[in-house]
């Protein structure tokens, strides 16, 4: 049960060590059913301040009061990895979720997880399939891209018309090359789609570097 009452709780290594400790074991018992495994992590508001995820801009290598991004989640649910996927479990890892207007403000930090979380997950193993069977990505928002513009319209159509022009005189604040790097370098790219389908949209045509089963 999710609850805010208690208030913000300040992280400290014991903390850390809980949350690593703790998925461990669930990822375990995931691996012992043969299931793979997706992580798709989350930072959410504690302070009840109304601030949505998709638009906390903060670098995840930087430290803010001790502990980076990568220190409180992306190493621990590295390590928590490490100790216990088998050779043939299937992984795939997006680094945040629904978290945009960090992934387009600090492109090159997050280029720079792809490798060092590929060498935290496969440190110590000799595994020869784990490797393909790893993929590190980053997802996005269905809409609300930077978290910049528009932030009034729900309408996803009416945004993606809008959003050619509103983000034309605030170009030169991102670092294009760096973002169009970012995605070459990652293995998937999640999206959060919140869009009505079309009756005739199926799984089919997703083009996708892995393939989907239906269970």
């Amino acid at each position: 049960k999710m609850s805010w009452a208690n208030g913000c709780s300040k992280f400290s290594k014991l903390a850390i060590d809980r949350f690593r400790s703790g998925l461990q074991w669930c990822l375990a018992k995931a691996v012992e059913m043969d299931l793979d495994v997706a992580i798709t992590p989350h930072l959410d508001d504690g302070l009840e301040r109304g601030g949505w995820r998709n638009a906390l801009v903060f670098d995840p290598l930087e430290q803010y009061g001790g502990f980076s991004y990568y220190d409180i989640m992306l190493r621990p649910v590295a390590q928590a990895l490490n100790a216990v996927i088998a050779q043939d479990t299937k992984v795939w890892f997006a680094m945040q979720g629904e978290m945009s207007a960090t992934v387009v403000r600090h492109p090159r930090s997050w280029t720079a997880l792809v490798p060092r979380l590929k060498s935290d997950i496969l440190q110590g193993r000799q595994d020869e399939g784990l490797m393909q069977n790893l993929k590190i990505g980053v997802s996005t928002n269905f809409n609300k891209l930077c978290a910049c513009v528009l932030m009034d319209l729900v309408d996803p159509t009416e945004y993606l018309t809008k959003l050619p022009a509103a983000m034309k005189p605030i170009m030169k604040q991102f670092n294009t090359m760096a973002i169009v790097e970012l995605y070459n370098t990652v293995d998937l790219i999640g999206i959060s789609s919140y869009a009505c389908e079309w009756s005739w949209y199926t799984v089919c045509h997703l083009s996708t570097s892995c393939s989907l089963r239906m269970l």
